[in-house]
């Protein structure tokens, strides 16, 4: 009678749970941009993504600044993803960093199955921005040490396979937050001016016609700000294209990146294709990272992976164990 009843409250206990976490996924999905049907499939785990192995402090370029192996050995390191780029429904990039130890950049060519990380790291830094035309890539990343710092323009001519620096632009303007190219050599780098700016309301463009090699600022646009405190933008819309500009989440949103790459809570993306995908941030500090995808003509959001947040360092090797 006593297992009877121990058995009982435990099949009491897991239906209870079970009602909570369906009445939690329903009340996320109803949040989130859906295709015509809400409908999704089951989550599938991916394998850890596959990154370089090198020491930090190898990457460091900045004697002074603090020991990040040693820190990293004590307590781990985090990943974070500030947003995601297709190519197509295959080919895919996430983007971010090891929280201020250094910048990663993700690639899948399987649909999100396995993850390889593709570019050198900087010591840190974050990659701020994707974007290709054709076959042909470019990458912005810059310092987050600081709010101000000079930028770094990596190419790829090979659909992202590998990338090599192309320039380091010296910026004393303000915030980047959005690079796209025209074609193969005609690109722009748009910055928010830094309140102490006296062009602190207009946007600086910086302009490249030789594929990212160099760059010089060639004009400004308008910007709307509303101020919160003493130097950061609370919202900043550009007014040529009505653009939305949520500078103050700088270091979490993703305020630096570029239009259509860039997110909150959510990230989405459109393939040359019409595949849609989505990153999608946990609340929790040790949650996992989850890639969606939508083919186009599918009525159904897939989710192809779960990247993991939190992992071990030690001698230069990132690792889940």
């Amino acid at each position: 009678m006593k297992a009877l009843l121990v058995l009982l409250s435990a099949l009491l206990i897991l239906t209870s749970g079970c009602s909570r976490q369906d009445a939690a996924d329903e009340l996320i999905r109803s949040s989130l941009p859906q295709p015509t049907r809400s409908s999704i499939s089951e989550p599938a785990l991916a394998n850890a993504p596959q990154f370089i192995n090198i020491q930090i402090s190898d990457l460091n370029e900045h004697g002074s600044l603090p020991d990040f192996d040693q820190l990293a050995e004590e307590n781990g390191l985090r990943l974070m993803l500030k947003g995601i780029y297709a190519i197509n429904k295959d080919v895919v990039f996430v983007r971010g960093e090891f929280a201020t130890a250094r910048s990663v950049l993700l690639r899948s060519e399987d649909g999100g199955q396995h993850w390889q990380e593709v570019m050198m790291p900087l010591y840190g830094s974050s990659v701020l921005g994707v974007t290709f035309k054709d076959n042909e890539g470019w990458a912005l990343v810059a310092w987050t040490q600081e709010a101000i710092s000079d930028l770094h323009v990596y190419y790829s001519p090979d659909y992202g396979r590998t990338w090599e620096k192309v320039s380091k632009i010296l910026n004393d303007r303000g915030r980047p937050y959005g690079m796209k190219f025209f074609d193969g050599q005609n690109g722009q780098i748009k910055i928010i001016y830094a309140i102490a700016n006296p062009y602190r309301d207009r946007l600086a463009i910086l302009a490249t016609n030789d594929g990212g090699v160099t760059w010089q600022e060639t004009n400004s646009t308008p910007i709307y700000k509303e101020w919160d405190g003493e130097s950061n933008p609370r919202i900043a819309i550009d007014l040529t294209d009505r653009t939305v500009i949520q500078a103050q989440f700088a270091r979490l949103a993703g305020w630096e990146a570029e239009r259509g790459d860039s997110c909150f809570s959510i990230c989405e993306t459109v393939g040359q294709d019409g595949s849609r995908w989505q990153l999608l941030h946990g609340n929790g500090y040790d949650n996992e990272i989850v890639i969606r995808r939508s083919i186009q003509g599918e009525s159904v959001w897939t989710t192809v992976s779960t990247i993991p947040s939190r992992y071990y360092y030690l001698n230069g090797k990132i690792t889940r164990e």
